[in-house]
């Protein structure tokens, strides 16, 4: 199992290159939850690097609408997988469902 960044299936044509590859599951979190997870720690995304917190806590200032603008701008890639899970819940419940849609053969 392979788990790449946001912008990794969108530059060079690679999803085009995974799904040729190997099974493809795009893990689809809400704005939302992304800016939560990201605000967590200093700036370490490549995209959001320049973005700096007012808060003065050291977390990065993410912008809901600059992650809602990334998600839409690269929405047509990602619906290229074959496999959508909701990734708004914990690791462990989103590692179970990969694992068992895998282990099924459902798509």
């Amino acid at each position: 199992m392979l788990a790449t960044g946001g912008g990794t299936p969108v530059w060079f044509n690679q999803m085009d290159e995974l799904l040729a590859l190997t099974r493809v599951v795009w893990l689809d979190v809400e704005v939302a939850e992304l800016t939560r997870r990201l605000s967590r720690g200093p700036a370490t995304r490549p995209l959001l690097l320049d973005l700096q917190s007012d808060s003065g806590l050291g977390h990065p200032n993410l912008p809901t609408n600059t992650l809602e603008a990334l998600y839409h701008s690269r929405f047509h890639v990602y619906e290229k997988a074959p496999i959508r899970i909701t990734g708004n819940s914990d690791a462990e419940t989103i590692a179970r469902q990969i694992l068992q849609i895998l282990s099924t053969g459902r798509s």
